[in-house]
Parts: C-alpha cells; sequence; structure tokens
C-alpha cells in the first residue's frame, strides 16, 4: 500500500495509487449494486444495459479492484526498494519490520475500532438492501456478535496470521502486504549488489505464490532501471509506438474479468478473447485471471517508467491529493458502502415515489464518495500521518537499543 518514506521522486506513483484506489471503490459499489455485472449472474439484473457491459472491455475497467490491488503490490516492492536504497546507513531488518507493522497497524486499528462501533450499534444496513440489489454474497459480512477483544486479536494479530478479516472485509490484502513487504527487506538486506538481487529476483519469480509475486517484481524493475536504465531503448516514434503497445496490453490485461460462475471458462459469458487468453493460462496457473492482472499491473509501471507525458498528468494535484489519502480510502470505504451509502439507498426505496434504480444508486454513490473522501482525509491527518511518525520513532529506538546491546558486548 503506501509507503512510510519520502518518495517525493516518485510523485506519479503516488498518483496512480489515488486512481487504484478509486477503482477499489468503484469495484464494491458494483459488487453491491449491481452484482450482475461483476459475477456475471444476470438473473439479478435491474436493467437490460448490465448485460452489455458485463465481462466486456472496457468497462471491465471501472470495477477491476484485483487489478488495483495488484499495483498497490508491485507499488510496495517498487517504492519500498527506493526507500531502503536511498539510506546512506541502512537499518537493521528487525528495526524495519517493526516498523512496517506499526505503519501499517495503527490505521488498521482505527478504521477497525470504527467497524466494531457500527456494528455494536447496528449501524449497517447492507442486509436491509440484498432483496433489491441483488447482492446476495452480503448476507455473510457483519453477520457475527462484535466483541472488543476480538477485533483488538483481529486488527493486531490474526489479521496477519490468518485469514480473518470479519471487521472489515477488504483487509485480506493486509497479510500479504505485511509479508510482501518483509520479504522484500530480507532481500534487499541479503542481496546487497543491485545486479545479484535482478538474478535472485528473477529466480524468485518462479517459486513466490500469487501476489507476492508482485512484490518481487516492484523490487525487479526498480533495480533494472538503475542498473540498465528504461526497458524501453528505442527514440522517436519508435519509443511512442512502443509505449501505445504496452497501454493496449496493460488495459487488456486490467480488464481481464473475474469468473464466479460454477462453468467451464468456455461456456461463461466472456468475450471470445479473453476465453481463448484465460484457456492459454490454465496451463499456468490455476487462477489465470490473477496472473493477468498481475502482469498488468507490472506492465502499468513499465509503461509509466517510460513515459513522461503519463508522469506529468498522475503527479497533478487532484491524483496526488488521491495518493494521498489513498491507504484511509482502502480501508474504509467498504464500511461506508455498507452502512452510510446502504441507509441512503434504503430511504429511498422505502419512499413513497417511486425513483429509477439507477437514480437511486447514482445519489447514493456521489453522497457517500464525498463522505469517504472527506473522512479519509482526516483519518490521514489525525491517524495516519501520526502513525507513520510513530513507526519511525519506534525504528529509531529498535536501533539505538540495538547499538547499545552491541556496545555492551
Amino acid at each position: 500500500m503506501q509507503s512510510d518514506h519520502n518518495t517525493s521522486k516518485l510523485l506519479y506513483l503516488n498518483g496512480l495509487r489515488g486512481i487504484a484506489a478509486l477503482i477499489v471503490v468503484s469495484t464494491h459499489l458494483v459488487t453491491t449494486f449491481y452484482p450482475a455485472v461483476y459475477y456475471g449472474d444476470f438473473s439479478r439484473a435491474h436493467n437490460s444495459w448490465e448485460s452489455i457491459v458485463a465481462f466486456k472491455f472496457p468497462f471491465t475497467l471501472i470495477y477491476a479492484g484485483n487489478f488495483s490491488v495488484c499495483i498497490f503490490f508491485v507499488l510496495s516492492g517498487y517504492v519500498l526498494t527506493y526507500s531502503y536504497q536511498s539510506r546512506s546507513n541502512k537499518p537493521n531488518i528487525l528495526a524495519l519490520f517493526i516498523r512496517r507493522y506499526i505503519r501499517l497497524t495503527i490505521p488498521i486499528l482505527f478504521t477497525s475500532f470504527i467497524a466494531y462501533l457500527f456494528l455494536k450499534n447496528n449501524l449497517f444496513y447492507h442486509q436491509k438492501i440484498i432483496g433489491v440489489s441483488g447482492a446476495k454474497e452480503l448476507s455473510e459480512i457483519y453477520a457475527f456478535q462484535p466483541g472488543i477483544y476480538s477485533m483488538f486479536k483481529e486488527a493486531l494479530l490474526t489479521l496477519y496470521t490468518s485469514d480473518s478479516n470479519k471487521y472489515n472485509v477488504v483487509l485480506w490484502t493486509m497479510k500479504v502486504e505485511l509479508i510482501g513487504s518483509y520479504m522484500v527487506y530480507i532481500v534487499l538486506r541479503i542481496f546487497s549488489k543491485i545486479k545479484l538481487r535482478i538474478l535472485i529476483c528473477l529466480l524468485l519469480t518462479f517459486i513466490v505464490p500469487n501476489y507476492y509475486f508482485c512484490f518481487v517484481f516492484g523490487v525487479l524493475l526498480y533495480d533494472f532501471n538503475e542498473a540498465y536504465g528504461s526497458i524501453v531503448k528505442f527514440k522517436g516514434s519508435l519509443h511512442k509506438i512502443c509505449n501505445i503497445g504496452l497501454m493496449v496490453c496493460a488495459m487488456f490485461l486490467a480488464a481481464a474479468p473475474f469468473c464466479y460462475l460454477p462453468l467451464p471458462i468456455n461456456l461463461m459469458p466472456l468475450p471470445e478473447a479473453y476465453k481463448i487468453f484465460y484457456l492459454i493460462l490454465l496451463r499456468f496457473s490455476d487462477v489465470p485471471v490473477v496472473v493477468a492482472h498481475e502482469w498488468g499491473a507490472i506492465i502499468t509501471i513499465v509503461l509509466l517508467q517510460n513515459s513522461p507525458i503519463l508522469q506529468s498528468f498522475l503527479s497533478g494535484k487532484l491524483f496526488q491529493f488521491l495518493g494521498k489519502i489513498s491507504f484511509p480510502m482502502y480501508l474504509l470505504h467498504k464500511i461506508i458502502i455498507l452502512s452510510f451509502m446502504s441507509y441512503v439507498f434504503n430511504l429511498f426505496v422505502l419512499s413513497k415515489y417511486e425513483y429509477s434504480y439507477d437514480f437511486v444508486f447514482m445519489v447514493s454513490a456521489v453522497l457517500s464518495l464525498l463522505l469517504i473522501i472527506v473522512v479519509s482525509y482526516f483519518i490521514e491527518y489525525f491517524v495516519d500521518q501520526p502513525g507513520i511518525k510513530i513507526s519511525k520513532y519506534a525504528e529509531d529506538k529498535v536501533r539505538s537499543l540495538q547499538k547499545a546491546l552491541l556496545e555492551l558486548r
């Protein structure tokens, strides 16, 4: 997710992070209110247009949430490598581990506590809209009795050691984020020579599981750029043509739709190009869509490394603002969708006036998005920034303690 180090030279990557966070929000809006579009089960459609846009390029880019998660992971590998290499005095591995854990956990604990309070006070309304939206997958979310102990235990421990994420379902990524970050630090610490590290990372890409693959490639992309320069060596028109090709490939892979129906791929309502593509990928992986999204994220970073125009575009103030609040927005948005937005949506549904489904969704979505942005801003300022300072303070204390222990010897 977001790095806790100075990355002023990589502003465009912060802008990309902001766009990725917005796509995750959009994805959960679709899964909550237009499940037919995301899951391909058209018995749950509200309008004829849903069958037109479902699983179709480029519409799937709007709800390419898993691709965005892969973007986060590649960025973590890339930016953590950048920040580590930028330090003249390399910290020890324990200090880095503690800093990363605290940096992630403070905002996670805060938003988990918000979810606990909402659940304790019956402020989640998603169960009331399932009959209208058709999002039956929501029925199992927050269907338990909250406990302050279980909330703290999950946010501080079991979130990272198991698949426990019942207080905030988007936190499934945090286990991968923490372990992936630790893996990056270990590689950086053990293999200090950049060319040797490139070779090691290439070997690791054949070993590490899905998603962790993204962290390794993040390190690889940074190191390759530092050692050999731009991957795209062409100049002039050939450079532009190559970038266009990279963009087309990245968009095709990013838009690869998830397939949830219990059918063979060749019988699913997919465009023929994706059917063929998935059948090819099945020879190498049981989850072809994840492989597609991983490579889509990797190619996106390569494209940005080689496109000053896109770098300048993503360095704009709007995208920098979105990047700044991206981590709180990621942690918070699902809670607001299942509480405030579901409440507003339900109010319209129960109203004596007959509004169209799409109109009710749009009004609820705009109000909720504004709330998500405003609350994320305050969390970033009052929780995330202090959390970063605390994590740095903890790192400094660990380093000082270890230095003192070495002197005693």
